[in-house]
């Protein structure tokens, strides 16, 4: 509905780009299906590739929270697609962090990023940050228990 929002006559393309959009969270937070999960991550990168606009409206309600956790998921195509959307979301500053900070607390979720996606997919930014961060020697997040 995102891309096709414009050819909707009846509708404000505005809130047919909402739609979509929730539509693809509700299917990453609710499926359990490999093939649908890869798919809606494919739609995600596609769509955050496509349109500046529409990827800051999916950092916006942390699509970034959503598609790491299938950067673990048995399925390599899972893996991938989520992968390559993480990547074209790198673009966007605050995707940017929110990723940094997952891959401060989680090293092995850069290795499976870089392993899926070609280098030249990455915004600068983002491997010139995990760069530095990897040369200071910064130790994993963890968070603390407190009683």
């Amino acid at each position: 509905m995102a891309v096709l929002a414009h050819i909707i006559s009846d509708k404000d393309p505005s809130y047919s780009c909402a739609v979509g959009i929730q539509t693809l969270v509700r299917l990453l937070e609710s499926s359990q299906s490999s093939d649908t999960l890869a798919l809606t991550a494919d739609c995600v990168a596609r769509l955050s590739h496509a349109r500046t606009g529409l990827s800051a409206a999916m950092v916006s309600i942390d699509i970034v929270s959503l598609l790491c956790p299938l950067l673990v998921s048995p399925s390599q195509q899972v893996k991938g697609s989520a992968s390559i959307a993480l990547s074209f979301l790198s673009f966007n500053p605050l995707a940017e962090r929110q990723l940094l900070q997952r891959c401060r607390r989680n090293p092995e979720l850069m290795k499976i990023l870089i392993y899926y996606n070609k280098k030249r997919r990455w915004s600068e930014s983002f491997l010139g940050r995990w760069r530095h961060i990897r040369e200071m020697t910064l130790p994993p997040i963890r968070y603390l228990l407190l009683p």
